[in-house]
């Protein structure tokens, strides 16, 4: 498992690229959370990782997921307008994505900590329930 000896930050981001390679070829964001969300779940504890914090955080970076057009609905629609190529739209779409991994690890992350819920701490309990 290449994400297994790195620090959270590190792991987290392997898998967030992970899961955008796995995606590419998923055009329903709803299917791909479906998939990806009870994988992450299982996958957490045994990278030393908070389940929950770690599922959301990994299925979030997917709202991201423009590296082709076939991969959102809005996308097919967009490039059916001829105004852009695959090419261009997968300039921009990597960039979103990088922005995306960035995001949650340095705001989200850090957030899910501030509300009980440290992914880097597999042994919190969930704040939430009752």
């Amino acid at each position: 498992m290449a994400a297994r000896g790195h620090g959270w930050w590190l792991t987290i981001a392997i898998v967030m690229l992970g899961t955008h390679v796995i995606r590419i070829g998923m055009l329903s964001n709803v299917a791909a959370v479906t998939m990806i969300a009870p994988i992450a779940f299982d996958l957490a504890p045994r990278l030393g990782l908070h389940p929950v914090a770690f599922t959301m955080l990994v299925s979030d970076t997917d709202s991201f997921a423009y590296i082709l057009p076939t991969q959102i609905t809005a996308g097919v629609i967009a490039y059916s307008s001829g105004a852009f190529t695959t090419a261009d739209y997968a300039k921009v779409g990597v960039v979103s994505v990088l922005i995306a991994i960035v995001y949650g690890l340095c705001v989200i992350a850090p957030r899910y900590a501030y509300l009980g819920v440290p992914v880097w701490d597999a042994a919190t309990p969930w704040p939430f329930a009752h």
